[in-house]
């Protein structure tokens, strides 16, 4: 059963959640950008943030997913851009402020 994104979970729903889940939720989530990371041509996904991991209840607890890759690319196309480059493509609200 689909529950929505992480941000949902944390911010709008009452869903109580054990420590054991909490640790289970962060870990799929860094598990599933490092595979991405991984693949012979890395995927840099360029916006995480809560509402871009989805949550569903499952037999065994929570399985989480990673969604919105509009903003992804490969690393050999983010070595092609330059740091000049006056397009900033990020989400504002996440964006470190030295980035800014």
């Amino acid at each position: 059963m689909s529950l929505g994104s992480l941000y949902k979970i944390l911010h709008e729903d009452n869903l109580e959640l054990s420590w054991s889940e909490r640790l289970s939720i962060a870990f799929q989530a860094t598990s599933g950008i490092n595979y991405l990371h991984q693949l012979p041509e890395p995927v840099l996904h360029r916006d995480i943030k809560s509402l871009n991991f989805l949550i569903e209840r499952s037999y065994e607890g929570y399985t989480v997913k990673v969604c919105d890759f509009g903003l992804a690319r490969t690393r050999n196309e983010t070595t092609r851009q330059t740091t000049s480059n006056p397009k900033l493509v990020c989400t504002l609200q996440w964006t470190a402020p030295e980035i800014l």
